[in-house]
C-alpha cells in the first residue's frame, strides 16, 4: 500500500518516542515496538483466558467467595480487596488459615461503579469490556450495550466536526444527517505486503496478525451493535485503498463530502 505524501505524527504506544507514521495504521515506531505490543497483547488474553476458568467453576448460588473468585469475577485487584477488607467496606469472613471469603453482593455494588468507566475506556480501546461482569454489575441486555460511550461520544461531536476512526461510529451516528460513514478496505495481498513492510515480519505471520485484528474488530462491533462490521449498506461509501492509494483514497474522500454540501 502506498505511503502518504502527507505527515502523520504519533507517539509510539510502547516507548512513548514520538514519529513519523507510514500508514494510517502505524501505531508504532519500529518493528520491535510492534513486536513487543504484540506480544503484550498475546499475554494478556491468556491472563483473560485463566480468569475465564476461574468464573466459570463458581456456583451462582455462591453468596461468599474467595479473593481469587473476586479478582476473576469483578476485575478488581487483590491489592485493592485487602484495603477494602481492611478498611471494613466489604463484609467478609475468615474461613480459616489464609482462607478469607467476601460478599459478592457488596462486591457487585462495587463493580457497578466501576463497569461505568471500563465500558468506556474499553469502547475507546475497542475491546470488549468483560461481559459477565457487565451483565452482572449492570443487569443489562444487550441493546444497552455501549451506551454510556455512545453518549459520550454524542456530547464530545455535537459542537465542531470530528473525524472518528471505527468505535462504531456509522452506528452511534446513524441518525444524524450531517454524518458521512465511510469504510477503508483493501483486498488481502495488499493488506500483507503493508504490514510485512510495517512490522518487519513474515507474510505468514502479518497475514496471522490481520485475521486475529480483524476478528477482534469485527466482534467488537458486532457486541455493541448487533451488526456485522464492513457490510456495505451500513455505510455512505467503501474505498479499496489497494487500488486508490492512500493520497487519490483521501481526494476521493474529499471530493465525496463536497458533492454532499
Amino acid at each position: 500500500m502506498p505511503a502518504a505524501k502527507f505527515e502523520i505524527t504519533r507517539q509510539c504506544k510502547v516507548c512513548g518516542e514520538t514519529f513519523v507514521a507510514k500508514t494510517i495504521e502505524s501505531w508504532y515506531c519500529t518493528s520491535k515496538c510492534s513486536k513487543i505490543a504484540w506480544k503484550r497483547r498475546k499475554d494478556e488474553e491468556q491472563r483473560l483466558q485463566r480468569l475465564d476458568e476461574v468464573v466459570k467453576k463458581i456456583p451462582k448460588s455462591k453468596e461468599y467467595i474467595t479473593v481469587s473468585e473476586a479478582y476473576a469475577l469483578f476485575g478488581i485487584s487483590k491489592e485493592t480487596l485487602y484495603r477494602l477488607i481492611r478498611k471494613g467496606a466489604i463484609p467478609s469472613v475468615n474461613a480459616g488459615e489464609r482462607q478469607t471469603l467476601l460478599s459478592k453482593e457488596e462486591l457487585m455494588k462495587l463493580a457497578k461503579e466501576k463497569s461505568g468507566y471500563e465500558e468506556v475506556s474499553c469502547f475507546y480501546e475497542e475491546q470488549p469490556i468483560n461481559s459477565l461482569l457487565y451483565a452482572i454489575a449492570m443487569n443489562q441486555e444487550e441493546g444497552c450495550r455501549g451506551k454510556r460511550a455512545f453518549d459520550r461520544i454524542r456530547k464530545l461531536c455535537e459542537n465542531q466536526s470530528c473525524v472518528l476512526v471505527g468505535r462504531c461510529g456509522n452506528y452511534v451516528f446513524k441518525d444524524d444527517a450531517d454524518c458521512t460513514s465511510i469504510f477503508l478496505y483493501a483486498q488481502k495481498s495488499d493488506k500483507v505486503n503493508m504490514v510485512t513492510k510495517r512490522d518487519g515480519v513474515s507474510p505468514s505471520k502479518a497475514e496471522a496478525r490481520i485475521e486475529k485484528i480483524e476478528q477482534e474488530r469485527a466482534d467488537f462491533h458486532k457486541y455493541y451493535t448487533g451488526e456485522t462490521w464492513g457490510k456495505a449498506e451500513h455505510y455512505d461509501l467503501c474505498i479499496d485503498t489497494g487500488v486508490l492509494g492512500i493520497d487519490q483514497t483521501v481526494e476521493l474522500i474529499l471530493d465525496y463530502l463536497n458533492l454532499r454540501k
